[in-house]
């Protein structure tokens, strides 16, 4: 598989639902180790143990993983790492460092791996911790085989509104002896002093910097003794200076409201000297996002490559200003194939909402309490009752008074409750809709957003096979484009799925369960224009497996056929790999994708069934739900220049964010006791997307 040089910033929620918890030690630290670097990442999220344990962080400029602790920056003596944060209220700093074992921010939790898969890195852990209700903090760790610069994200989530809010990595380090030569910034390396300070080993030569290019503002500090964990301190700055000393950087946040995050990326980079930090052509200084940097870390590592093209296309990015040169590294990164599972995770959940709304919609009993016994007592319902019992050429859901006299249904008050019976009939329906899709999701100020265009056709299959319960099969295709709204990238998606459902009603209570599979296609098209026009085309297959359940009640309230319900979804998705064609050496080799869905719905149905004019029976709906998702709500992509080959980069999707609002209404028109129309519209959305759905039918039954 190929090696990655990318990262991926994870919620708390996400860790939970991708790490692989590794048993620990209280105190000891779960070891990332590759080539050059080995340390570890202890219970208080900080690098090291401190002390005398090993390992703290260790350096080998060799490469062939021959660590000491003649070369570990914090053993033995006192040295000391760690993170801290401070706003208004909050009394002071509150930090966590491994020297000591404090733990301002916890409680400590023991750090857990993060696969490769996941991470984009050959090594990786993460940590979370909080301020108890007022913020959640998570650092991700990565580290590659080959690789001098641990990268760490970190996430800070708001609890409550927090104002003046800063953040500050630091490090007291030694390595060959205490005394260091401290200095910000290096002009030869085109590093700013607010964006790089390094210490420098009088005794060995080995160099320590910390780095952050982020758009969040940020700056560096060098401390003597008694060294600072204090953020305000490291905003401030300082000058170069020869010593014992610490060095950090600090961002200067501000204000984050209450359900606000923030993701700050910054490296601990080591060098046999001050002067032996390889940035590459420097593109890395300038990238601003998650994927940016990724691809930035891969071109600065290929400077040497013999490829005359690739040459070409690092020549010309070198030439660009920065604006064109972030535009660049996006249209290299191909997100979109990390954007492709988001959008189809939302056609999916759609077509299973869809499914249940025409199941849920048969779940009417008969007879019940809570419809005052009118059901009951009516002659039309009753008759109407013996008649569904006998005959299999019924409408399940067809209205009490159908068949009688208008009379008659005046009587049996036909704008009540839709109160006939669902149980003891046996009889086959068929159902067929048509429906479009469209709407956009706005970027997550790391991938580009979408536009999202569909048209489909569902249909289904059922039978009564005992009292109450209902087997039946379904199908579905689709036919889709997503395209960038910044990037001139763009897919189109063939969908065909099948599957089978199952429905149970007790009295008020129901049971809805839906399980299908089926086929994907992919027609992906990518313009970049670093040297010239090019188009770089990608085909490739997969497919996709779902289950839903649903539990929910029925009952009548005031005329109106109410049902609150709460399901589970989960839908698994599967990109194969590609190579693509038409760009030469921009042409991208990308790895194939596993990617989850688990979302937690909670809703509800109204339904209302009146007489029209000519005696037919209309029902019109409203209904509405809240939808979570438990799982990963952004996906990571590996991939790699086909024709460059060696270490390659993960990116990531668009993140369309974890909950959304759903809301809809429609209307069933009975034509006949065996023929129904019906139509709806739906409208999901959150603060990053608004998908419009219109839907249209008809239903046999016989």
């Amino acid at each position: 598989m190929r090696r990655v040089l990318g990262g991926c910033a994870l919620s708390g929620a996400m860790l939970l639902s991708a790490d692989v918890a590794v048993a620990q030690v209280p105190g000891d630290s779960l070891v990332l180790e590759g080539d050059f670097i080995r340390t570890g990442v202890s219970n208080n999220g900080t690098l090291g143990v401190g002390g005398s344990t090993s390992p703290g962080f260790i350096f080998d400029s060799t490469g062939t993983r021959t660590f000491n602790s003649s070369n570990d920056y914090l053993t033995p003596g006192i040295p000391y790492e760690g993170f801290s944060v401070r706003y208004t209220g909050s009394g002071g700093v509150i930090s966590n460092n491994n020297n000591g074992n404090t733990a301002g921010i916890g409680p400590a939790t023991a750090p857990v791996v993060v696969s490769s898969g996941v991470s984009g890195f050959d090594n990786s852990v993460s940590w979370a911790g909080s301020i108890s209700g007022v913020l959640n903090m998570t650092h991700v760790y990565g580290l590659n085989n080959d690789g001098r610069r641990v990268e760490i994200t970190t996430t800070i989530s708001a609890l409550t509104d927090l104002n003046g809010l800063r953040y500050a990595r630091w490090i007291n380090p030694d390595s060959g002896g205490s005394s260091s030569i401290n200095t910000r910034g290096n002009s030869a390396l085109g590093l700013a002093a607010n964006d790089w300070v390094n210490s420098e080993s009088e005794t060995n030569g080995a160099t320590l910097g910390l780095f952050s290019n982020s758009a969040v503002a940020h700056n560096t500090a060098i401390v003597a003794f008694p060294w600072s964990t204090d953020p305000d301190v490291y905003v401030a700055g300082s000058a170069d200076t020869v010593g014992d000393h610490s060095i950090g950087l600090a961002f200067d946040i501000g204000t984050l409201l209450n359900g606000q995050s923030i993701e700050l990326i910054y490296w601990y980079a080591v060098a046999a000297s001050v002067d032996d930090f390889d940035f590459g052509n420097g593109f890395l200084a300038k990238a601003k996002t998650f994927n940016q940097f990724a691809v930035a870390n891969f071109l600065d590592g290929q400077g040497s490559h013999p490829d005359l093209d690739f040459q070409d296309v690092l020549t010309e990015l070198r030439s660009l200003d920065d604006p064109e040169l972030l535009a660049a590294l996006d249209s290299i990164s191909g997100s979109v194939y990390g954007t492709l599972p988001a959008a189809n995770f939302q056609h999916t959940s759609y077509y299973l909402s869809q499914i249940a709304s025409r199941l849920r919609n048969k779940m009417v009993p008969y007879g019940s309490p809570l419809y005052g016994d009118f059901a009951a007592n009516t002659s039309a319902s009753q008759s109407r009752a013996a008649e569904t019992t006998s005959s299999e050429v019924a409408l399940v859901s067809y209205a009490a008074g159908e068949g009688s006299s208008a009379a008659d249904e005046g009587a049996a008050g036909c704008s009540s409750c839709d109160c006939l019976p669902c149980c003891g009939c046996s009889q086959w329906s068929g159902w067929i809709t048509g429906y479009g899709l469209g709407g956009d999701a706005q970027s997550d100020g790391n991938a580009d957003g979408f536009r999202y265009g569909l048209g489909g056709t569902q249909f289904g299959l059922e039978k009564q096979v005992s009292d109450c319960t209902t087997l039946g099969l379904w199908g579905n295709m689709a036919w889709s484009n997503v395209r960038g709204d910044v990037l001139d990238e763009n897919a189109d998606i063939e969908n065909y799925h099948f599957g089978a459902h199952f429905t149970s009603l007790d009295g008020e209570a129901y049971w809805i369960a839906i399980a299908g599979a089926g086929y994907d296609h992919y027609d992906v098209r990518r313009h970049t224009n670093v040297l010239a026009p090019v188009t770089a085309e990608g085909t490739m297959n997969g497919w996709q497996a779902n289950a839903y359940v649903e539990r929910g009640l029925t009952f009548c309230h005031n005329g109106w056929n109410v049902q609150p319900y709460a399901a589970l979804q989960y839908i698994y998705l599967r990109q194969n790999d590609l190579v693509e064609t038409g760009a030469g050496v921009l042409n991208l080799d990308v790895e194939d994708v596993d990617a989850h869905s688990m979302r937690g719905i909670l809703g509800g149905r109204f339904s209302k069934t009146v007489c029209t004019n000519g005696g037919r029976m209309l029902t019109p709906e409203f209904r509405a739900a809240w939808m979570h998702e438990f799982l990963d709500t952004n996906q990571v992509v590996n991939s790699g220049l086909a024709g460059i080959g060696g270490a390659g980069f993960a990116v990531r999707g668009v993140d369309l964010g974890r909950d959304w609002a759903t809301v809809g209404t429609g209307f069933n028109l009975h034509l006949n006791s065996s023929t129904r129309l019906f139509a709806g519209y739906d409208l999901q959305f959150n603060s990053n997307q608004t998908f419009h759905v219109g839907s249209g039918g008809v239903e046999f039954v016989w």
